[in-house]
């Protein structure tokens, strides 16, 4: 077993598990068996690594009484091409995986503004798939799935133009060299964004919660919770 995968299991113990399933949540909290500290409440689980992107007001808010974590990124945030700024949470994991995690986002018409679930490579920042919710430039609200290799955009899988749910459910599984995933706006109904695509991968990668405000005067804020982790063997 890889040491991240064994530390996936020593992080969760048995605060977690799912019934008999290895699907596991993984909890934001840091304190003793992974429940609030109560010394220090606001400390986040060491395994969800925090990058603030490029600007200083970029944050974040967790709330221990919710288990929820909110993320607000200021304009000029932009996970897109050869720019990746954005503010966002990473969890590393080696191997085949499935991810799924809520999100509560309902932006305003300003465009551009999105917020989802990032597969991201360990070895180059500019390689990811990419499972959002966003607004586009005529105010529609989207679930936009995509690859980038190196940098390029290599294709947009799935366009829904009508998804106006504030909640979204993201799933996002990875198999040797192939990615599936879904969305669903109350975990029950699902809409395929990727079905067993080539993507090659290294080993090690990074599962990603993130929010964008690409051109807008107003920050994107989002609220991701219910973030769970399935590596397989």
């Amino acid at each position: 077993m890889s040491n991240i995968k064994r530390g996936v299991q020593q992080l969760v113990g048995s605060y977690s598990t799912l019934s008999d399933s290895p699907t596991v949540s993984i909890p934001f909290a840091a304190g003793p068996s992974l429940i609030p500290n109560p010394e220090n409440p606001l400390e986040l689980n060491p395994a969800l690594r925090w990058r603030q992107g490029y600007s200083t007001d970029n944050s974040y808010l967790y709330d221990p009484l919710s288990s929820t974590i909110t993320i607000m990124a200021l304009r000029g945030s932009q996970l897109w091409q050869r720019t990746n700024n954005t503010p966002m949470f990473r969890y590393a994991i080696e191997g085949d995986f499935e991810a799924s995690v809520r999100l509560q986002f309902a932006p305003n018409n300003d465009y551009y503004k999105t917020a989802g679930m990032v597969i991201l490579s360990g070895t180059d920042e500019f390689t990811w798939y990419r499972l959002f919710r966003l607004n586009v430039t005529n105010g529609g609200q989207i679930i936009n799935s995509g690859f980038t290799r190196d940098g390029i955009y290599q294709d947009n899988l799935n366009r829904d133009t009508n998804y106006r749910h504030s909640v979204t459910y993201m799933r996002i599984a990875r198999s040797g060299n192939m990615i599936s995933s879904s969305f669903s706006p109350d975990g029950i109904d699902w809409t395929i964004g990727a079905n067993q695509v080539p993507f090659s991968l290294p080993d090690r990668v990074f599962i990603v919660l993130t929010v964008e405000s690409v051109t807008n005067s107003q920050a994107a804020v989002a609220q991701f919770s219910e973030f769970v982790v399935n590596p397989i063997e």
